[in-house]
């Protein structure tokens, strides 16, 4: 095979991220080779490496290997070192990661947990199971009350008071009727005072009775 042949199907080798691979296809071309020296063969094979796996093992361009054979076992060490200090460094990235994530969940969680404590709180009597705003132990005052009328309604018997003569001159005969008594309080306390006979600051209202004789 002549030289250009040879340096042709070198240049042919490509590094693929598998060293093992790399150097056998690269000794599959190199061993046919009788023209070229060991020395420049492992220059060739330092060449087709990675940028930075080619910097380290020669040293930034001062290291020099006599056989190819020799740069790809250095080669092979110091891409395995550098491939477990990228592990060690992926493992402890995601170890941090997954503390993370970990003491984000509780916080959300330890939220969602507060948020559900609070909910349904009252912030009137510090209850639970209603809002302040239906609170039942809230008590109305005339300032924010709307206003609400009891009416007490009562059927008292009333005889009737008059003797006036009929038409037709008949003497008049004593009529029962009833009258109906209404008493309004403003608040039930005034009610219920008034029912039992106490003070009355109610107002008392006459409703006339409605006379009826029977012929």
């Amino acid at each position: 095979m002549s030289q250009s042949q040879l340096l042709t199907d070198l240049g042919k080798v490509r590094w693929n991220g598998n060293p093992k691979e790399y150097t056998d296809q690269f000794a599959a071309v190199a061993e046919r080779s009788a023209v070229i020296a060991p020395d420049e063969l492992a220059g060739f094979q330092c060449t087709g490496l990675p940028t930075d796996l080619h910097l380290l093992i020669t040293n930034n361009g001062q290291e020099k290997y006599s056989s190819w054979g020799q740069a790809a076992t250095a080669a092979a060490r110091l891409y395995e070192t550098k491939q477990t200090v990228l592990e060690l460094r992926e493992r402890a990235s995601r170890a941090i990661r997954s503390a993370t994530e970990a003491d984000e969940t509780q916080r959300k969680q330890e939220i969602e947990t507060k948020r559900g404590r609070n909910s349904g709180k009252c912030y009137g009597c510090q209850g639970r199971g209603h809002a302040a705003r239906v609170c039942p132990s809230k008590v109305e005052t005339p300032g924010n009350a709307t206003g609400v009328r009891v009416v007490d309604t009562r059927h008292e018997f009333v005889p009737a008071k008059w003797n006036e003569p009929s038409v037709r001159s008949r003497p008049p005969r004593s009529v029962e009727v009833w009258g109906t008594t209404q008493e309004t309080a403003p608040h039930r306390v005034g009610l219920e005072q008034s029912l039992k006979g106490g003070p009355d600051n109610s107002q008392r209202i006459q409703v006339p009775a409605v006379l009826g004789v029977n012929d």
